[in-house]
């Protein structure tokens, strides 16, 4: 069940398209972030929403997912392995954005814009078709990923090249590894006896302010990501994406699976 309600007359409407078209007609992938914990019995089938974005005609060209396990349902029974308190913050900073007073889980937010219950079917294969039909006002590229096996460090080589006018402090990169095939045997809290499973779970991500929002110019940015010895690589993905801070609207984003050991072990309870 839901542990916060989210007034939905405080949230405000789209706040403006999520950009114009850019010159080459590049369409970035969608965003769809989740925010979920194993220790709501709600969230399970907005688990399997996103794990299945492929089944509502979605490619991993079109669509990029990231689900954000919070913390605050770590104290009544059940710890979630995968919750981080940035999770937590994170939504947090939407719901100050939408002007809501709490937050819940199930909860899927379409490129920064459009919240919605996270389980429902319908509501997120047409808010990402309509986030799809935009095409967005920053290109991004990886230039080359650094991803040695055994380091503790990921290297990003990232270009972008922003498409609009952007004042000074009004965007920040974000950097993330998510994690496939993850998977818990909850044995307390509303979800008792099941064994649940993840897509796309972030396990790390970094915010970077005060980027170039020089329009039409490359700016090409490393970034360093710690990835833990725990996490198996070739389940790893890195996500790359421009977020506005004035109206969360993801202006662009880019994700490559990364190369690691093929032959590490994988969740036994994800089989």
């Amino acid at each position: 069940m839901k542990r916060f309600l989210l007034t939905l007359a405080c949230l405000v409407p789209l706040m403006g398209a999520l950009a114009q078209d850019a010159p080459d007609g590049y369409r970035a992938p969608v965003i769809v972030e989740l925010f979920t914990s194993e220790g709501c019995s709600s969230c399970p089938p907005a688990d399997e929403v996103l794990a299945h974005l492929s089944d509502l005609g979605f490619s991993d060209e079109q669509v990029i997912p990231l689900s954000y396990h919070v913390d605050y349902w770590n104290d009544i029974g059940w710890t979630d392995p995968f919750s981080h308190k940035y999770c937590t913050q994170r939504q947090w900073n939407y719901a100050r954005l939408y002007r809501a007073s709490q937050v819940y889980t199930p909860q899927m937010i379409v490129n920064g814009t459009k919240q919605f219950l996270g389980s429902n079917q319908t509501l997120a294969k047409q808010t990402i078709q309509d986030a799809w039909q935009k095409t967005d006002a920053a290109k991004i590229q990886f230039s080359n990923i650094s991803n040695e096996i055994h380091s503790p460090t990921l290297t990003l080589k990232i270009t972008y090249t922003l498409h609009e006018a952007f004042g000074p402090g009004e965007l920040a990169l974000f950097v993330a590894a998510t994690e496939d095939k993850l998977a818990s045997d909850v044995t307390r809290g509303e979800n008792q006896g099941r064994v649940l499973k993840h897509h796309a779970v972030v396990r790390t991500i970094k915010r970077i302010n005060q980027i170039s929002t020089k329009q039409n110019a490359p700016v090409a940015k490393q970034v360093s990501l710690s990835i833990k010895p725990g996490w198996q690589r070739n389940n790893l993905r890195a996500v790359v994406f421009i977020q506005n801070l004035t109206n969360g609207a993801i202006i662009g984003a880019a994700s490559k699976r990364l190369a690691g050991d093929t032959t590490a072990a994988s969740n036994p309870l994800y089989e």
